[in-house]
């Protein structure tokens, strides 16, 4: 369910600057998803970040500019609030002042507009892949993506036989965990995002400390020979293979196959070892072409 911001005429005087204004402000006015209440009833979002959200929607959906005044109207904040939350915005980075007082856009937001349109690049290219993969080996298959300190799975094909593990679509998990998943985005990710992440399990998961330095070399074995493989680390009778998906000279996404370990012999394995990395290096190459 969605609902609209309301716009109430009679706040506005009847002068030609008042009825731009009023105007412009339509043109930002936009539907907000709504914030389900514990009894399952919805209501408008409210709060400070409720505010700095609807504001980045704002910007999202309407004009490339807008004066405080405007964004104050359009989420019926008073304008001494709506200062705070602009200036959030701003100190994060998401927008900025132009000469003229009012606010657009920063590099930062429309950065992330960049890798929304990327990972939907990459599951469109990525689905017919996918589909031979899985046809080819009858099993389970994966798109995985970095995000932060976690992985999500952003695209999933489903195995065609009748005893089958499925995995769905916006699922996450932490990085630092065992399994190829997890491990193919960790072991391609930068030094300098590893390090953050990695410094971020040992803080929430202090039984992890003692670990790091066995999966630093994990991870380097990892890249070395081009994969991530493993066999009922956390899941029993799992087995899989998770091989990068490069874009130029980077890599936050992997393409995976999971399948019950018992189903998979060691000539089988083999076998899916070279189809997964095989698919990978073809979505490589057809994203170095539309980069």
């Amino acid at each position: 369910m969605q609902y609209g911001i309301i716009f109430c005429a009679d706040r506005f005087p009847p002068s030609g600057k008042n009825t731009q204004m009023k105007r412009k402000i339509r043109q930002i006015r936009r539907p907000l998803r709504s914030i389900a209440s514990s009894r399952g009833r919805s209501r408008a979002p409210s709060g400070p970040a409720a505010r700095v959200l609807q504001i980045l929607s704002l910007f999202a959906t309407g004009p490339a500019q807008a004066s405080v005044e405007e964004i104050a109207v359009a989420i019926k904040a008073p304008k001494s609030s709506t200062y705070r939350y602009v200036k959030i915005l701003k100190e994060a980075g998401f927008v900025v002042e132009t000469g003229t007082g009012h606010l657009e856009v920063a590099p930062l937001a429309t950065g992330l507009v960049r890798n929304s349109k990327l990972a939907g690049k990459l599951i469109s290219i990525a689905r017919p892949v996918m589909q031979r993969l899985t046809q080819g080996s009858r099993e389970l298959t994966l798109l995985v993506k970095r995000s932060g300190h976690f992985g999500v799975c952003i695209a999933s094909c489903e195995s065609i036989m009748p005893i089958r593990y499925t995995f769905e679509v916006g699922t996450t998990f932490p990085l630092h965990l065992p399994g190829a998943l997890r491990r193919s985005l960790l072991a391609y990710a930068s030094e300098a995002e590893r390090e953050l992440i990695l410094a971020e399990a040992m803080r929430i998961d202090p039984q992890f400390r003692p670990q790091r330095n066995s999966l630093i070399r994990e991870l380097e074995t990892i890249r070395q020979r081009g994969y991530a493989e493993s066999e009922t680390e956390i899941t029993p009778d799992l087995w899989g293979i998770s091989a990068p998906i490069i874009a130029g000279d980077t890599s936050n996404s992997a393409l995976v196959l999971l399948a019950p370990a018992y189903r998979v012999s060691s000539t089988e394995k083999s076998r899916l070892r070279s189809a997964v990395r095989s698919a990978a290096k073809e979505l490589s190459a057809q994203l170095d072409l539309t980069v």
